[in-house]
Protein backbone atom coordinates (compact mmCIF):
# COMPACT_ATOMS: atom_id res chain seq x y z
CA UNK A 1 0.00 0.00 0.00
CA UNK A 2 0.84 3.60 -0.37
CA UNK A 3 3.62 4.96 2.35
CA UNK A 4 4.62 1.19 3.00
CA UNK A 5 8.31 1.77 1.25
CA UNK A 6 8.26 0.87 -2.37
CA UNK A 7 9.99 3.63 -3.97
CA UNK A 8 12.82 4.26 -1.26
CA UNK A 9 13.34 -0.12 -1.43
CA UNK A 10 13.57 0.39 -5.45
CA UNK A 11 16.26 3.53 -4.71
CA UNK A 12 18.47 1.40 -2.22
CA UNK A 13 18.29 -1.28 -5.86
CA UNK A 14 19.48 1.00 -8.09
CA UNK A 15 22.28 2.18 -5.84
CA UNK A 16 23.27 -1.39 -5.68
CA UNK A 17 22.90 -2.55 -8.49
CA UNK A 18 24.92 0.50 -9.80
CA UNK A 19 27.71 -0.05 -7.58
CA UNK A 20 27.85 -3.94 -8.78
CA UNK A 21 28.12 -2.51 -12.08
CA UNK A 22 30.97 -0.21 -11.13
CA UNK A 23 32.86 -2.79 -8.83
CA UNK A 24 32.90 -4.74 -12.19
CA UNK A 25 34.40 -2.14 -13.68
CA UNK A 26 31.30 -1.74 -16.20
CA UNK A 27 31.57 1.43 -17.66
CA UNK A 28 28.66 1.07 -20.61
CA UNK A 29 25.84 -0.79 -19.04
CA UNK A 30 23.47 1.09 -17.84
CA UNK A 31 19.87 0.63 -14.78
CA UNK A 32 16.41 1.52 -16.32
CA UNK A 33 14.36 2.77 -12.80
CA UNK A 34 10.58 3.45 -14.97
CA UNK A 35 8.44 4.92 -12.48
CA UNK A 36 4.90 5.66 -13.27
CA UNK A 37 4.18 9.13 -13.70
CA UNK A 38 6.45 11.77 -15.07
CA UNK A 39 6.12 13.81 -12.04
CA UNK A 40 7.32 10.50 -9.83
CA UNK A 41 9.90 10.13 -12.66
CA UNK A 42 11.08 14.04 -11.67
CA UNK A 43 11.59 13.90 -8.00
CA UNK A 44 12.92 10.09 -8.26
CA UNK A 45 15.74 11.71 -10.34
CA UNK A 46 16.48 14.13 -7.91
CA UNK A 47 16.86 12.02 -5.35
CA UNK A 48 18.84 9.21 -6.80
CA UNK A 49 21.45 12.33 -7.46
CA UNK A 50 22.00 13.19 -3.93
CA UNK A 51 21.51 9.81 -2.80
CA UNK A 52 24.23 7.77 -5.10
CA UNK A 53 27.92 8.65 -6.02
CA UNK A 54 28.16 10.42 -9.04
CA UNK A 55 29.74 7.49 -10.67
CA UNK A 56 26.55 5.24 -9.56
CA UNK A 57 24.29 8.43 -10.80
CA UNK A 58 25.60 8.07 -14.06
CA UNK A 59 24.76 4.43 -14.60
CA UNK A 60 21.32 5.12 -13.66
CA UNK A 61 18.58 6.39 -15.91
CA UNK A 62 15.22 6.98 -14.60
CA UNK A 63 11.92 7.06 -17.15
CA UNK A 64 8.65 6.12 -17.44
CA UNK A 65 7.37 3.59 -19.75
CA UNK A 66 5.92 5.64 -21.87
CA UNK A 67 9.08 8.01 -22.13
CA UNK A 68 10.81 4.60 -23.12
CA UNK A 69 8.69 4.18 -25.85
CA UNK A 70 9.02 7.11 -27.49
CA UNK A 71 12.81 7.43 -27.37
CA UNK A 72 12.74 3.24 -28.79
CA UNK A 73 10.46 4.34 -31.79
CA UNK A 74 12.67 8.08 -32.45
CA UNK A 75 15.47 6.20 -33.12
CA UNK A 76 14.25 4.32 -35.27
CA UNK A 77 12.86 6.85 -37.28
CA UNK A 78 9.22 6.30 -36.47
CA UNK A 79 6.65 9.07 -37.85
CA UNK A 80 4.00 8.16 -35.67
CA UNK A 81 2.68 10.99 -32.92
CA UNK A 82 0.86 10.37 -29.93
CA UNK A 83 -2.78 11.00 -30.05
CA UNK A 84 -4.18 13.02 -26.93
CA UNK A 85 -7.00 11.82 -24.97
CA UNK A 86 -9.47 14.33 -26.50
CA UNK A 87 -8.55 13.20 -30.30
CA UNK A 88 -9.07 9.53 -29.22
CA UNK A 89 -12.36 10.35 -27.58
CA UNK A 90 -13.41 11.72 -30.63
CA UNK A 91 -12.17 9.70 -32.77
CA UNK A 92 -13.46 6.40 -30.68
CA UNK A 93 -17.17 8.37 -30.96
CA UNK A 94 -17.54 8.79 -34.39
CA UNK A 95 -16.33 4.80 -34.95
CA UNK A 96 -18.84 3.80 -31.51
CA UNK A 97 -21.01 5.84 -34.33
CA UNK A 98 -20.01 4.03 -37.76
CA UNK A 99 -20.04 0.57 -36.43
CA UNK A 100 -23.67 0.73 -34.85
CA UNK A 101 -22.43 0.18 -31.16
CA UNK A 102 -25.55 2.05 -29.74
CA UNK A 103 -27.95 -0.11 -30.78
CA UNK A 104 -26.56 -2.34 -28.06
CA UNK A 105 -26.35 0.01 -25.68
CA UNK A 106 -23.03 0.36 -25.44
CA UNK A 107 -20.13 3.67 -26.24
CA UNK A 108 -17.20 4.93 -26.90
CA UNK A 109 -16.09 5.02 -23.51
CA UNK A 110 -17.14 1.03 -23.13
CA UNK A 111 -15.29 0.74 -26.84
CA UNK A 112 -11.87 2.41 -25.55
CA UNK A 113 -11.73 0.57 -22.21
CA UNK A 114 -12.54 -2.55 -24.02
CA UNK A 115 -9.76 -1.80 -26.91
CA UNK A 116 -7.30 -1.03 -24.21
CA UNK A 117 -8.03 -3.37 -21.43
CA UNK A 118 -9.21 -6.60 -23.65
CA UNK A 119 -8.01 -6.48 -27.15
CA UNK A 120 -4.47 -4.66 -26.38
CA UNK A 121 -3.47 -6.08 -23.44
CA UNK A 122 -3.79 -9.76 -24.83
CA UNK A 123 -2.03 -8.38 -28.64
CA UNK A 124 -5.64 -9.94 -29.99
CA UNK A 125 -4.80 -9.33 -33.71
CA UNK A 126 -7.94 -10.98 -35.79
CA UNK A 127 -12.03 -11.34 -34.88
CA UNK A 128 -11.36 -15.24 -33.96
CA UNK A 129 -9.31 -14.57 -31.97
CA UNK A 130 -11.10 -11.73 -29.80
CA UNK A 131 -14.61 -14.01 -29.87
CA UNK A 132 -12.74 -16.79 -28.47
CA UNK A 133 -10.65 -14.35 -25.68
CA UNK A 134 -12.01 -14.43 -21.67
CA UNK A 135 -12.75 -10.34 -20.89
CA UNK A 136 -11.92 -10.65 -16.64
CA UNK A 137 -13.87 -7.82 -15.25
CA UNK A 138 -15.34 -6.18 -17.73
CA UNK A 139 -18.42 -6.97 -16.17
CA UNK A 140 -20.51 -6.67 -19.47
CA UNK A 141 -21.60 -10.05 -21.20
CA UNK A 142 -20.95 -9.85 -25.07
CA UNK A 143 -22.08 -12.73 -27.42
CA UNK A 144 -20.03 -13.13 -30.61
CA UNK A 145 -22.91 -11.03 -32.34
CA UNK A 146 -22.01 -8.17 -30.24
CA UNK A 147 -18.43 -8.87 -30.10
CA UNK A 148 -18.22 -8.64 -34.03
CA UNK A 149 -19.50 -4.93 -34.29
CA UNK A 150 -17.17 -3.82 -31.74
CA UNK A 151 -14.59 -5.21 -33.49
CA UNK A 152 -15.67 -3.68 -36.26
CA UNK A 153 -15.73 -0.37 -34.05
CA UNK A 154 -11.76 -0.92 -33.31
CA UNK A 155 -10.92 -1.35 -37.29
CA UNK A 156 -12.21 1.94 -37.81
CA UNK A 157 -10.91 3.72 -34.44
CA UNK A 158 -7.45 1.81 -35.34
CA UNK A 159 -7.39 2.73 -39.17
CA UNK A 160 -8.62 6.46 -38.56
CA UNK A 161 -5.24 6.73 -35.81
CA UNK A 162 -3.28 4.92 -39.26
CA UNK A 163 -4.35 7.50 -41.40
CA UNK A 164 -3.05 10.50 -39.07
CA UNK A 165 -0.11 8.74 -38.47
CA UNK A 166 -0.96 8.83 -34.60
CA UNK A 167 -0.78 6.63 -31.86
CA UNK A 168 -1.72 5.62 -28.61
CA UNK A 169 1.30 5.38 -26.03
CA UNK A 170 0.29 1.77 -25.49
CA UNK A 171 0.31 1.14 -29.04
CA UNK A 172 3.70 2.78 -28.87
CA UNK A 173 4.92 0.87 -26.07
CA UNK A 174 4.18 -3.00 -28.21
CA UNK A 175 5.75 -1.08 -31.22
CA UNK A 176 8.79 -0.71 -29.44
CA UNK A 177 8.97 -3.71 -27.49
CA UNK A 178 8.58 -5.33 -30.96
CA UNK A 179 11.90 -3.67 -32.09
CA UNK A 180 13.52 -4.41 -29.11
CA UNK A 181 12.60 -8.28 -29.47
CA UNK A 182 13.92 -8.17 -32.45
CA UNK A 183 17.86 -7.25 -31.63
CA UNK A 184 20.31 -9.43 -30.00
CA UNK A 185 21.72 -6.56 -27.56
CA UNK A 186 18.85 -5.14 -25.12
CA UNK A 187 19.66 -1.44 -23.81
CA UNK A 188 19.79 -2.57 -19.84
CA UNK A 189 21.53 -4.67 -17.72
CA UNK A 190 19.00 -4.54 -14.87
CA UNK A 191 15.74 -2.80 -14.50
CA UNK A 192 13.98 -1.42 -11.48
CA UNK A 193 9.91 -0.66 -11.59
CA UNK A 194 8.72 1.38 -8.98
CA UNK A 195 4.47 1.56 -9.20
CA UNK A 196 4.28 -1.96 -10.53
CA UNK A 197 0.73 -2.43 -10.13
CA UNK A 198 -0.33 0.43 -12.39
CA UNK A 199 1.11 -0.99 -15.24
CA UNK A 200 -0.84 -1.84 -18.76
CA UNK A 201 0.49 -5.72 -20.06
CA UNK A 202 1.95 -3.22 -23.43
CA UNK A 203 4.21 -1.20 -20.63
CA UNK A 204 4.88 -4.58 -19.21
CA UNK A 205 6.37 -6.34 -22.79
CA UNK A 206 8.05 -3.22 -23.55
CA UNK A 207 9.70 -3.81 -19.87
CA UNK A 208 10.43 -7.69 -20.84
CA UNK A 209 12.11 -6.71 -23.84
CA UNK A 210 14.42 -3.73 -22.47
CA UNK A 211 16.37 -5.86 -20.56
CA UNK A 212 17.71 -9.99 -21.28
CA UNK A 213 16.02 -12.46 -19.08
CA UNK A 214 19.02 -13.86 -16.01
CA UNK A 215 19.72 -12.77 -12.84
CA UNK A 216 18.97 -9.40 -11.37
CA UNK A 217 16.74 -8.49 -14.72
CA UNK A 218 13.91 -6.97 -13.64
CA UNK A 219 13.26 -5.61 -9.57
CA UNK A 220 9.59 -5.11 -9.59
CA UNK A 221 8.30 -2.98 -6.73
Amino acid sequence: GAGTGKTVVAMHRAKFLARQLLDRDDSTSQILVAPYTNSLADNLDRTLRSFCTPDEYRRVQVSTVDSLARRVLSAAKSQLRPAGSDQLSEMAEQAAAMAGLDEFGLDERFLLVEWQEVILARRLTNLPEYAMSPRPGRGTRLVRRVRRVVWTAVEYLTAELARRHQSTYLQMADDAADILSSRSARPYAHVVVDEAQDLHPAQWRLLRASVASGANDLFIA
